[in-house]
């Protein structure tokens, strides 16, 4: 979700060593086709049966100039088709907000307009709705209310052909109490293949952010998490979030989370901050290697052992930094071949309707337009949903 703090772009990733990576992707694409998977790992890269009725994942074979990225494991739907990820956020601030008194009236106009906001994303295009929730937050939290309001937003959305991807917000309630949490909803939501759930967005990343890019907590609380919606027979995808506002898994090439399904799927965060645009600018120190090679090494490369999505990407990220459209403009576009020609899985963007320039909808402040297209929003359907389809 958006930030109002400082986040040096991809700072972490950025001091590994970069040997091996390009600055652009492959520009020849073709159809990929599937490739029997390696099972010798016990980890999240063994392949996931399309037979089963799930989303899971599969192995596919890629027509790469680049050795390094001959396979890619993508996202696959219930029929064993590929599918990727067209989505947006929706309904903040309903479950779970910046500011849940709402002083400028938005929660109750994405509230108000749910099902028609739904209906215009998937007429656009987009096939996931990503949703918000919390059980740490008043008015927030898991009454009988809430969790009965958020059947219907989820119901909706799956009556729409929409994809949700039900996100764990900044908790800060006890780890125990948010692995309860967690686990409920896998049990009330299991049952739905086309409901995923995201376990904990950018964890540990919550002022202070002390334990921010801590990998050895991320690692004890993210296996914690996927544990216990397993045992709760969920099946369908976990989206995991990485360290440094989810912008570094470059250490899960040494060590992996363990998943009895086999069905992580890896949720990379990106904003453009100070950057004058992705492709060059090195954004001072953050990217001494420039970002496509930061964000090859700490994400897009990954591809080869886990499906990997942007799982948020903004327009702004708030007061006091550049947020240049032209950084936008590049960032979707190489996101879209990516997802072409190496193997990624797809993008999520933030946010549907929000008083900044986030929104994809009307315009700052202008809640009454549900329907007309903001120029982040146009840039999105133009740069990447279209190109993607």
């Amino acid at each position: 979700m958006q930030r109002h703090r400082c986040r040096a772009a991809y700072a972490i990733i950025a001091l590994l060593t970069m040997a091996g990576c390009t600055a652009s992707p492959s520009t020849t694409a073709t159809e990929p086709t599937p490739v029997a998977p390696s099972t010798s790992d016990a980890g999240s890269s063994s392949p996931t049966n399309p037979a089963t009725g799930h989303y899971g994942s599969q192995l596919i074979q890629l027509d790469s100039a680049l050795p390094s990225r001959r396979v890619a494991r993508v996202i696959v739907d219930p029929d064993g088709e590929r599918f990727v990820v067209r989505g947006v956020v929706a309904a903040y601030g309903v479950f779970y907000g910046d500011d849940p008194a709402d002083p400028s009236g938005y929660v109750d106009v994405n509230r108000d307009n749910l099902k028609s906001d739904l209906s215009a994303i998937a007429a656009r295009g987009f096939n996931l709705v990503r949703y918000f929730v919390t059980t740490d937050q008043e008015p927030y939290g898991g009454s009988a209310a809430y969790l009965a309001q958020l059947d219907r937003a989820v119901n909706a959305a799956r009556t729409r052909g929409l994809v949700v991807e039900i996100s764990n917000a900044e908790d800060t309630a006890p780890f125990g109490r948010s692995l309860a949490w967690v686990a409920s909803l896998a049990d009330r939501y299991g049952d739905d293949p086309g409901v995923w759930l995201q376990p904990s967005n950018e964890p540990n990343c919550r002022a202070p952010e002390r334990h921010c890019s801590n990998v050895g907590l991320w690692y004890h609380e993210q296996q914690a998490l996927i544990d216990a919606i397993r045992r709760t027979g969920f099946a369908n995808p976990i989206v995991i979030n990485g360290i440094h506002y989810s912008q570094d898994f470059s250490f899960l090439t040494k060590r992996r989370l363990l998943d009895p399904a086999h069905n992580l799927i890896l949720g990379a965060h990106a904003y453009g901050d100070n950057c004058v645009d992705f492709l060059t600018d090195r954004c001072g120190d953050s990217a001494p290697f420039g970002q496509v090679a930061a964000a090859r090494a700490g994400w897009a490369d990954l591809v080869t052992d886990y499906p990997v999505i942007v799982d948020e990407v903004g327009a702004d990220n708030g007061p006091g930094r550049l947020n240049s459209p032209a950084w936008a403009h590049e960032f979707l576009a190489w996101s879209a071949t990516w997802v072409r020609e190496d193997g990624g899985s797809g993008l999520i963007a933030f946010n549907w309707r929000w008083p900044n320039a986030n929104t994809l909808t009307g315009g700052v402040n202008q809640l009454s337009d549900t329907t007309t297209l903001s120029p982040w929003g146009r840039l999105v359907l133009d740069r990447f949903v279209r190109p993607t389809l």
